[in-house]
């Protein structure tokens, strides 16, 4: 078998558009292909940008041939010759735009990297001046700092940073000189603020918190333990226990038991009663009405005249009272 002076072991697979080329049979890396050499096929040259393996290379640019399957070819080698011209050649270029001399001429200091400049020169420049710089001494106050958990940073009167530490359940409010102070939460406090405006944190009950949400002043009232209804014969109860009870009754016999609007559950201190309507010849006899007989629920009611002459007796009569307890 004749020796050929072209590699043509195994076939290629090779696709119209493409750079990949798939080797079966084939030893590229093992025959030591590499960027530069050639592919031979129909009378086509391709030139190979890359060995991936024995069975896989990448041309420079897509196959303009027809669509192969298991194709026979020939792969050549670019004479070392050539390749020492080409890679002599483009050192040439590189050092005739002048970088190469520009390294020359600006030596080696110790401490020092070249670097270029807005000139297309390079430098040396110190490699103090790389990095993030702290022309103010800023970053050097920062790192002199030891941090912890859960803290804040803030300058002083002098610009320095101090460190403020935060617990659980603080805020935080600016004194009289703008500087950040924590201030520790408790329970059943209420956060306001004095003369001043410094925080402030005071007492407060779980019946005030109640109030706070109400909207009206009846429902404050009620929230506080007072209650009542608002009629003209109805109570009153305030916060402290103190019971109001009020009408306007008829005592039709002349003596009458009246029941409270509301029962006091404890005591009545006393029912105050006035004739509110006398008859028509009230002008030569007097009319008025009294009351006895207390209990929690109720009260007897009395109504009298006193004639002109002397005479005493029992009157029908319209009255007011009003009644206190608790």
């Amino acid at each position: 078998m004749a020796v050929l002076s072209d590699y043509t072991s195994g076939t290629i697979t090779l696709a119209n558009g493409s750079t990949a080329v798939t080797g079966t049979g084939t030893l590229f890396d093992v025959a030591k292909f590499r960027e530069g050499d050639t592919l031979q096929i129909q009378n086509l040259t391709a030139v190979i940008a890359s060995v991936n393996s024995n069975t896989s290379l990448t041309l420079t640019a897509p196959w303009t041939g027809t669509s192969l399957t298991n194709a026979p070819y020939r792969a050549r080698y670019l004479p070392d010759g050539a390749r020492v011209t080409a890679q002599a050649t483009t050192l040439i270029e590189l050092l005739g735009n002048g970088v190469l001399t520009n390294l020359a001429e600006i030596g080696v200091e110790d401490g020092k990297v070249p670097v270029g400049n807005a000139a297309g020169q390079y430098e040396l420049v110190d490699t103090d001046e790389f990095g993030v710089q702290d022309p103010n001494g800023s970053l050097g106050k920062l790192a002199a700092l030891t941090l912890g958990n859960r803290q804040i940073l803030q300058t002083d009167g002098a610009g320095s940073f101090t460190l403020l530490s935060l617990a659980a359940r603080q805020i935080l409010q600016t004194d009289a000189n703008g500087a950040l102070k924590a201030i520790a939460l408790a329970a059943n406090k209420l956060i306001n603020t004095d003369a001043s405006g410094d925080i402030l944190l005071s007492d407060i009950t779980p019946l005030a918190r109640s109030v706070l949400d109400d909207t009206t002043g009846a429902a404050m009232w009620n929230t506080m333990g007072g209650g009542g209804s608002l009629v003209p014969n109805g109570w009153s109860r305030s916060p402290n226990g103190l019971i109001m009870n009020w009408g306007n009754i008829n005592i039709a016999n002349g003596d009458q038991g009246i029941l409270f609007p509301q029962a006091f559950p404890n005591q009545v201190f006393g029912v105050v009663i006035g004739a509110a309507q006398s008859t028509p010849n009230s002008a030569t006899t007097f009319y008025g009405a009294s009351a006895d007989s207390y209990t929690l629920s109720s009260f007897a009611a009395h109504g009298r005249y006193i004639g002109n002459g002397g005479s005493v007796g029992q009157a029908a009569i319209n009255a007011s009272y009003i009644a206190l307890g608790r």
